[in-house]
């Protein structure tokens, strides 16, 4: 969970700020981030008071909790946005 966290702090910021502005229309991207940086605060807390308890409850099997919803997130990312929606498999991504 440190590595995860490390990595997360390290890239998570730039990124979501970057896509947030990169997508959204001028019009609304104020309050597009506004929105975002809303929900990574109420999680913030959410997660620092849950991730103790679910360490302590089933110990080492915590971490499947945090590799189950990173696989919802890539499979989301991959096949919903249109950045990436070919970006793992299909060929069209030019990598």
């Amino acid at each position: 969970m440190f590595l995860f966290n490390g990595v997360i702090g390290w890239a998570f910021q730039g990124l979501v700020m970057a896509y947030i502005t990169e997508v959204l229309p001028y019009h609304i991207r104020a309050k597009g981030v506004a929105l975002c940086w809303s929900f990574i605060s109420i999680a913030s807390p959410v997660n620092q008071h849950a991730n103790p308890i679910g360490l302590e409850s089933i110990r080492w099997k915590y971490y499947f909790v945090y590799i189950v919803i990173l696989a919802i997130e890539v499979l989301t990312f991959s096949f919903v946005f249109p950045e990436t929606r070919y970006s793992f498999g299909g060929g069209r991504s030019g990598f």
